[in-house]
């Protein structure tokens, strides 16, 4: 088996990552911890999702306190990118929307970083059969374009991981290491409210695998500044799955939501 990371962002990423694990126990008929060649990391605003060990499992919970000093930041004129209105504690899940998604993965970012490094560092350090394929890596990110985690987060997540390989060199130097976007697409009978979510999550995808640059300020180093420069786009490969094999598509003959 291919040397793998799975990293989900959102319930969908969870649920994805525990079909996975019951894929490969019962073609393995083996316990899928068992695997060191198979890594996994989630992360969710809601804690209610987890699926897998709780060292695979991130909470991106931000109190009511720590909220109010990132407000306080974003009066100085940082982080730009949110609409501070938009913010508040996450508890229990992001509610839809992406701002808290998005703010919930910046606010764990460091954590989240070493998470992957460590799961990277794993996979690299651990040899696995004797072919060629055997040893080559692939790195999977999941997530739903509709709900608040996954939709907010999904971009920053890729350009984390992009960050993750241009500042090892052993990663750098590997041509078959990529990244996999996989995002699922809303069903027709979804709110307009989530319609809303994914046609902006499908813009800002396609803005960022246009070439353009990527530059976010850090939600808990106020002044530190997390960039990409043009050219280096979040991900390899972008598959869009829709909710139902030969359903229509969401924005077919429609006007945008």
């Amino acid at each position: 088996m291919r040397k793998t990371l799975i990293l989900g962002a959102g319930g969908t990423g969870a649920n994805a990552i525990k079909r996975i694990q019951e894929l490969v126990e019962w073609r393995k008929n083996s316990r899928v911890g068992q695997f060191q060649n198979i890594q996994y990391y989630e992360i969710d605003t809601d804690p209610h999702s987890l699926s897998e060990a709780k060292e695979n499992f991130l909470h991106l919970e931000v109190s009511a306190h720590q909220v109010e000093l990132f407000k306080g930041e974003a009066v100085k004129g940082r982080h730009r990118w949110v609409d501070v209105n938009e913010i508040e504690a996450i508890t229990n899940g992001a509610s839809a929307t992406r701002a808290k998604g998005k703010f919930g993965f910046l606010y764990h970012y460091d954590r989240i970083e070493d998470e992957i490094k460590k799961r990277l560092n794993k996979l690299y350090t651990t040899k696995i059969g004797n072919s060629e394929d055997d040893q080559q890596t692939k790195i999977y990110i999941v997530a739903n374009s509709v709900s608040g985690t996954g939709s907010g987060c999904f971009v920053d997540y890729g350009y984390l991981v992009r960050k993750i390989i241009d500042e090892n060199q052993t990663y750098r130097n590997d041509s078959k290491l990529d990244i996999t976007l996989i995002l699922t697409l809303p069903a027709n009978s979804e709110s307009p409210f989530k319609l809303r979510n994914s046609f902006y999550a499908l813009e800002e995808l396609n803005h960022y695998m246009s070439d353009n640059p990527y530059s976010v300020e850090h939600a808990t180093n106020p002044g530190a500044t997390i960039s990409m420069r043009a050219s280096i786009r979040p991900f390899d490969y972008v598959y869009l799955v829709g909710p139902k094999t030969g359903e229509k598509k969401p924005f077919e003959s429609q006007d945008p939501p």
